[in-house]
């Protein structure tokens, strides 16, 4: 699909944590994007939000919760980080993928799009594949996902979640 260049209608279900990380740099962030820090740049401490070519020691920290311009490095972007996420339904996310993983595919362009997540059991994960939540419902009506302690776990050469 490509890298969002409008906002996604996104809304929320029950209880959810926001957060604020800087961005890298002047950028529009769209509501629905997929956001991760860069944690090499930032010591291993809060590194820079970004929307696109996600890279080695970046890690999915969550969703952009509204539309943000950013005109210099380190002002702060929301991101929500924890609780339930709607989205329209993702290509490929059916009523069987309930309880799976949606993963970023690292096989593919990474992008701030959440249309160009897969679940886990639709493709062979491979290192550097990078969990975004669980998937808690897909219908017509879009798909629920649950972000938080899966969001951001990196699968790794051994064959493992991180």
């Amino acid at each position: 699909m490509g890298v969002l260049t409008g906002d996604v209608n996104v809304s929320t279900k029950g209880p959810v944590t926001y957060d604020k990380f800087p961005c890298s740099g002047a950028d529009t962030f769209y509501q629905g994007a997929i956001v991760w820090v860069d944690l090499t740049s930032g010591g291993g401490t809060v590194g820079q939000a970004q929307v696109a070519s996600l890279a080695a020691g970046d890690k999915v920290v969550g969703i952009c919760t509204k539309q943000q311009t950013t005109t210099a490095a380190g002002q702060l972007i929301e991101v929500l980080t924890a609780g339930q996420v709607i989205f329209p339904l993702g290509s490929g996310v059916t009523l069987a993928d309930i309880k799976d993983l949606l993963v970023h595919d690292d096989s593919d362009a990474y992008t701030d799009n959440y249309a160009d997540m897969k679940a886990h059991g639709d493709l062979t994960l491979g290192a550097n594949d990078m969990s975004i939540g669980v998937i808690m419902n897909a219908d017509a009506n879009g798909m629920t996902i649950l972000i938080g302690e899966w969001t951001g776990r990196l699968y790794d050469a051994t064959l493992h979640w991180l």
